[in-house]
C-alpha cells in the first residue's frame, strides 16, 4: 500500500489495476479517508462510471460525510432513477440518519411512478424496509403484490415466506 500511495504522490499516475487494488486495500484496512484521495483523481475524469461514483458516496457515509454522500447520490438518481443499488445506499443513508419515514415515503412514491414490471427491484426494497420499521402486513400485502405481478421470479414468493 505504501509503495502505491508513494507513486500516486510521485506522478499521479497509477494505472486503473494498480489504483483499483489500492483502493480495495485501503477499504479493506478502513483507511477510507485515503481511499477516498486516491478515488478523486478518478473521478475528475471525463464521465464517471456509475460504480466509481456510488464508491464515493458510500465513502463519503462512511467517513461522516452524510450530506456529501446524500449529494453524490441525488446526482446518480438523476442518471439512474430506479438504480437498486443507488437506492439501497440512499436508503441506508437515511436510516442511519434517523430518516425512516423520508426513505419510506420516497421509496413509495417511486414505487407507485412505476409500471408493473418494471419495479420489482423498488418493490423489495420498499417491502423490506417496510418490514424493517415493524409494518409486517403492509411488507406482506406488497410482497405478494409483487409474487403476482412478477410470476416468474422467486424472490417475492420467497420473501413473503421468510416473513
Amino acid at each position: 500500500i505504501e509503495l502505491l500511495m508513494h507513486q500516486l504522490q510521485d506522478q499521479d499516475n497509477l494505472s486503473e489495476a494498480d489504483r483499483g487494488l489500492l483502493l480495495e486495500r485501503l477499504e479493506a484496512l478502513e483507511r477510507l479517508q485515503e481511499a477516498e484521495v486516491v478515488l478523486q483523481p478518478w473521478l475528475s475524469g471525463r464521465t464517471t462510471p456509475r460504480e466509481l461514483t456510488l464508491f464515493k458516496a458510500d465513502l463519503q457515509r462512511r467517513n461522516g460525510q452524510p450530506e456529501a454522500a446524500r449529494r453524490s447520490l441525488q446526482n446518480l438518481l438523476r442518471l439512474h432513477p430506479n438504480d437498486p443499488q443507488v437506492l439501497q445506499l440512499l436508503v441506508l443513508l437515511n436510516q442511519e440518519q434517523g430518516r425512516h419515514r423520508q426513505a419510506t415515503a420516497e421509496l413509495t412514491t417511486r414505487f407507485k411512478n412505476l409500471e408493473p414490471g418494471q419495479r420489482l427491484e423498488v418493490g423489495l426494497l420498499l417491502a423490506d424496509l417496510l418490514r424493517q420499521g415493524g409494518s409486517d402486513q403492509a411488507a406482506m400485502n406488497l410482497y405478494g403484490q409483487l409474487a403476482r405481478e412478477n410470476m416468474n421470479d422467486a424472490r417475492p414468493p420467497l420473501a413473503l415466506a421468510l416473513l
